[in-house]
């Protein structure tokens, strides 16, 4: 795998840069790198492709610089393929590679040598100066003709801004001429807006007005319906166990398991971290609150029984569990921390049923 994995790869990368031949004259054709390795070139003939042809020198720069990140991340694995090369069996003394992997690996590392051969004379290797490729050449000449496109792409823009300069001047001309004619028609319409607003202000007072009205009414019949429906519900452990039989009657075996590993999810953080307070709040509508338990006759009331509370907490309705002041109120704590131990037990009993 790790040879297959290599040689596609490699394979890839010579693909890539028989590419780039098609794109610029100056990068060494493949022919000639095997003949520099005292090789012949066996591969078939290149394909043209169009694409390649109009690519940029940015793209091209790009793209050996990929290639070198490429052939970096393959050197450790050459180095490794050229070891196994030279390893043979401790007892039978032959080669590690069978005649047909061997064969696979001298091909894969030509390709490596070659690739890292036409990286050298494109990026300039300092060891081969003495060769006489060690000038970066392909390179240089791409920054160079980079540097030529940013040249003429900043002076077609300095043209550009000067002409956008000339046409920026007239139209202000025009703007303030519209501008006299403007102010005249902004006095105006500020005058008649400001009746209009006068009047606006005057409705939206009496809607406002109504509106605090109608929400003192809807939250007194609120606060009322919430209050019957607290003194409807007994606080405490029988009050737990009625409203979970109340849930069991209420819903198929399956709903009620699910509903059994939420209540004791959500009790056991309370009692495990009871001073964390984002464990004893829940929200009202929250969408999976509401599937697991709140949509089950007796769920919401269970909660209840188990010291829950009906509060709002910046502007959002929840279920809250007051925790009690343990250095002011010892008793009242044990006593609500006792309720969330309870609670656990008899959901735990629930559940091995």
């Amino acid at each position: 795998m790790e040879l297959r994995n290599a040689e596609k790869e490699m394979n890839s990368l010579s693909s890539s840069y028989k590419r780039l031949q098609i794109s610029y004259d100056g990068i060494t054709p493949w022919g000639q790198l095997r003949s520099l390795q005292g090789q012949e070139d066996n591969d078939l003939e290149e394909e043209t492709d169009p694409l390649w042809e109009k690519t940029s020198p940015s793209d091209i720069l790009d793209a050996l610089n990929t290639m070198k990140s490429r052939m970096e991340t393959m050197e450790p694995l050459a180095t490794k393929f050229r070891q196994r090369m030279k390893m043979k069996d401790p007892i039978t003394n032959a080669p590690r590679y069978g005649g047909k992997t061997m064969a696979r690996v001298v091909q894969l590392l030509d390709s490596y040598d070659t690739i890292s051969l036409a990286l050298d004379i494109a990026f300039g290797n300092p060891d081969d100066k003495d060769k006489g490729r060690g000038s970066a050449a392909v390179v240089v000449a791409l920054e160079r003709k980079i540097q030529v496109d940013i040249d003429k792409a900043l002076t077609s823009k300095h043209m550009l801004e000067e002409e956008i300069q000339g046409r920026q001047e007239e139209e202000k001309k025009l703007r303030e001429k519209q501008s006299k004619y403007e102010e005249q028609k902004e006095e105006e319409n500020r005058l008649r807006m400001e009746r209009e607003r006068a009047e606006l202000s005057a409705r939206a007072e009496i809607a406002r007005i109504q509106r605090i009205e109608n929400e003192r009414s809807e939250a007194e019949l609120e606060r009322i319906a919430q209050q019957a429906f607290l003194d409807s519900i007994n606080v405490g452990v029988d009050g737990v166990k009625i409203q979970l039989q109340q849930m069991e009657r209420s819903c198929s075996k399956s709903e009620f398991s699910i509903a059994l590993g939420a209540l004791h999810t959500l009790f056991s953080q309370i009692q495990s971290q009871p001073e964390e307070i984002k464990f004893r709040r829940i929200r009202r509508d929250h969408p999976k609150f509401n599937e697991d338990i709140g949509r089950l006759k007796g769920g919401k009331e269970m909660l209840i029984a188990a010291g829950f509370k009906f509060v709002e907490i910046d502007e959002i309705k929840c279920f809250f569990s007051k925790e009690p002041d343990l250095e002011s109120d010892m008793d009242g704590w044990s006593d609500w921390f006792n309720l969330i131990k309870e609670t656990v037990a008899i959901i735990e009993e629930e559940m091995i049923k």
